[in-house]
C-alpha cells in the first residue's frame, strides 16, 4: 500500500481538521513503529459517539 496516496493523505488531513479520534492498526502500523510485517494493510479505529454515527456514515461512503 502507498502510504503517500492522495486519497489516504486526504482522510489522514479529513480526520485531523475534524478532530477525529482514531487509532491506524495493522501492518502499516507495525512497521512505523519499527518491526517488520510482510502484510501491508491499513485498519483504522474510529471513536464514533452514538449521537453522531449517522453523520459518519454518510461521510465515510
Amino acid at each position: 500500500m502507498d502510504i503517500f496516496d492522495e486519497e489516504l493523505l486526504k482522510l489522514w488531513r479529513n480526520l485531523a481538521t475534524y478532530n477525529v479520534r482514531y487509532i491506524m492498526v495493522g501492518g502499516v502500523a507495525t512497521n512505523f513503529n519499527g518491526y517488520q510485517r510482510t502484510t501491508d494493510d491499513i485498519d483504522i479505529w474510529i471513536d464514533i459517539p452514538l449521537k453522531t454515527e449517522k453523520i459518519y456514515a454518510k461521510h465515510l461512503k
